[in-house]
């Protein structure tokens, strides 16, 4: 196994240490290791090729941390040193850093938020699997975000006085921070990818203090659809037809058209004639035989009358179903028609150039769509992510 500088949060931890500590540690020397009569392995004197910082956090502002270091297993050389540093690692010997420091900084941040926070439950373990040798700690800091109603605020906790404990990451780590079932990003900094309501930071890269502000909100479920209670019964005449069923409805209103015009056209038979009968009436013809005559060319003109009528809805309903005339639409039919377009899911600034509206209405209108629970509204860095509802967001650079 490889040995190189040890990662951003081993250096944050001889930080606090010399800013807390005693006068003669304020050098940031690590102390000596107490002489047991075997060599001490230290937490900085091995290097993993990749250290993951996982952190998922609960509805009541709980997180759970996952801190894994990977070795890469190439020959039984490394994996006798692995076994060794893995016993040690077990025991609490050595791999501690990360832990450490995150306790003083729960002490601190505890203290500069208000909030009674704790971290318990903590774990070591090693798992060895397809060449690859991973040393796992986990363990629970209690209070580490603000949970209020339906919202989830993660980011004081990173911060002690004006400066974050978590300055950045080293070449090897990543950072992955996810919410926790059920809720949605409002509010966040961009990150190096976006995967599954997951925000990911590769390093090296530095934070400033104050950046990992994130902000969550719960999904508001959809409302019902009034066929779901019939379809979820045991069992009933109509199961699983509604198709057959919307097909027949149709078929009904169909039938009632006809009969209408066919009514229509038969109503108007006699004072079509009466009037017409002393119009078309020659003078050779008597008046009551103008009138009775007059009943046959007065109801001709009127079969291609009552004929024409049913023609023109019927070939408008097909031009109505064929194509959309966005011009026709409500603005937020119009935006929700511009999304299922694309797929479900829009840029803003893609919005506004396909409306070619103005930035102060667009903005207006999603954020009423998004309270009304048409739309999903997600801001992700300098962007924002329309969705429709229970729309995966999917890789937000697509």
């Amino acid at each position: 196994m490889r040995h190189g500088p040890p990662s951003t949060l081993l250096l944050v931890l001889v930080l606090l240490l010399a800013l807390a500590g005693p006068p003669g540690a304020a050098t940031g020397a690590p102390a000596a290791a107490p002489d047991t009569g075997r060599p001490a392995l230290q937490a900085d004197t091995f290097d993993p090729n990749t250290t993951v910082i996982e952190l998922d956090l609960s509805t009541d502002g709980d997180a759970r941390w996952t801190i894994t270091h990977s070795f890469a297993l190439d020959d039984a050389n490394d994996t006798r040193a692995f076994e060794r540093l893995a016993e040690a690692f077990e025991r609490g010997d050595v791999g501690g850093s990360y832990v450490r420091t995150m306790r003083r900084a729960r002490e601190a941040t505890s203290e500069e938020t208000g909030r009674e926070m704790t971290i318990r439950n903590v774990s070591r373990e090693r798992v060895v699997e397809n060449g690859t040798g991973r040393l796992v700690t986990t363990f629970a800091w209690t209070s580490f975000a603000r949970a209020s109603g339906d919202t989830l605020r993660v980011g004081d906790a990173f911060t002690i006085g004006t400066e974050t404990w978590l300055p950045g990451l080293a070449s090897d780590e990543r950072l992955v921070v996810s919410p926790p079932p059920g809720y949605r990003i409002d509010n966040a900094p961009s990150a190096d990818s976006f995967r599954n309501g997951s925000l990911v930071w590769e390093g090296p890269t530095e934070f400033d203090s104050g950046y990992l502000s994130i902000t969550y909100r719960k999904l508001t479920p959809p409302p019902e659809p009034p066929n779901a209670t019939d379809s979820a019964t045991p069992a009933g005449p109509f199961d699983g037809q509604l198709l057959p069923i919307v097909g027949g409805l149709f078929g009904v209103g169909l039938l009632l058209l006809v009969a209408y015009l066919l009514f229509r056209r038969e109503r108007p038979a006699g004072p079509v004639a009466e009037a017409n009968g002393g119009v078309d009436s020659g003078p050779d013809d008597g008046g009551a035989t103008g009138t009775a005559e007059g009943t046959e060319p007065t109801a001709e003109p009127t079969e291609p009358a009552a004929g024409s009528e049913p023609a023109e809805p019927d070939e408008a309903d097909g031009a109505d179903e064929s194509a959309v005339d966005p011009e026709l639409l409500s603005d937020e039919e119009r935006v929700e028609y511009l999304l299922r377009r694309n797929g479900g899911r829009m840029k803003q600034a893609n919005i506004v150039k396909e409306t070619n509206w103005s930035n102060a209405k667009v903005s207006q209108l999603l954020s009423s769509m998004d309270e009304a629970g048409r739309i999903d509204k997600l801001r992700i860095g300098r962007e924002n992510l329309i969705t429709l509802p229970d729309e995966e967001p999917g890789e937000f650079g697509e």
